[in-house]
């Protein structure tokens, strides 16, 4: 397994750093906590990694955590995201995204805010997936844990 994280940049002819996984969509710029693949029967999956430590703002599309969420949401639409083809050397039909956050209840806010959101297609809220930093354990990770941030979907996922 590959993983790439924040911290990894690129010198620029300035002399500043860019970090690599950083993308922009619209008006909106974000780099994760990190991009990872896995694959399980020949069927690549990606994902990003955000890791919500409960004092961002969650009810501002402009700033914080509501943030981050509309950017993958419009980085669904856009398409862009197929650059992690090349970087995992797989083709992946799709992508989503794990939120390690606080607690049941942040998740449940997060949630309702996210169903707020006027977004088309809808149905992408359901590759946003929601845990608490509690149930993410080394025997609990690959279990159903996860929670789509689709208000409507009560489903619980897992990883593979």
């Amino acid at each position: 397994m590959l993983i790439l994280s924040e911290y990894i940049g690129e010198k620029t002819k300035q002399g500043f750093v860019k970090k690599y996984i950083r993308d922009s969509v619209k008006e909106y710029s974000h780099t994760p906590d990190a991009v990872f693949a896995l694959e399980k029967n020949g069927k690549p999956a990606l994902f990003f990694l955000e890791i919500d430590r409960g004092v961002e703002v969650v009810s501002d599309p402009q700033k914080g955590l509501l943030k981050a969420i509309v950017f993958y949401l419009n980085y669904w639409t856009s398409q862009k995201w197929h650059r992690y083809n090349r970087e995992f050397d797989s083709v992946f039909k799709t992508f989503h995204t794990l939120i390690i956050t606080t607690s049941k209840e942040r998740i449940q806010h997060i949630r309702e805010e996210v169903s707020d959101l006027s977004f088309s297609p809808n149905y992408v809220k359901r590759f946003l997936w929601a845990t608490t930093e509690k149930e993410v354990t080394p025997d609990w990770l690959f279990e159903s844990i996860w929670l789509s941030l689709d208000v409507s979907d009560q489903s619980l996922y897992k990883i593979g």
